[in-house]
């Protein structure tokens, strides 16, 4: 029995946007978090929201992978916000399998 495989590569790198607290806000106090991200090539694989060097606990939606995801924390207890580093999606690459 043989199989092939089909590799596509995949240079387009996932898409992200803030959606809590909004590009430019001036936010004081605790406030919740919310980044989009996207990625029509290979799909997402991974999506955290990083502050001061530390992953956050956030509720990804829907399951990975997916083509696109929210990420939120704070929900309930919102973050403190000192200085936020970024939400960091990663692209799932995986073969096409054919025979």
């Amino acid at each position: 029995m043989s199989s092939e495989a089909t590799v596509t590569h995949d240079d387009i790198p996932p898409e992200l946007v803030f959606q809590a607290p909004p590009a430019l806000a001036h936010v004081r106090g605790f406030v919740p978090l919310q980044a989009d991200a996207s990625d029509s090539g290979s799909a997402l694989a991974s999506l955290t929201i990083t502050m001061d060097g530390q992953t956050l606990t956030a509720t990804v939606t829907p399951a990975l992978p997916a083509p696109a995801a929210t990420a939120t924390a704070g929900k309930g207890d919102a973050y403190r916000i000192t200085h936020l580093t970024a939400a960091q999606p990663a692209a799932a690459c995986a073969p096409a399998a054919t025979e």
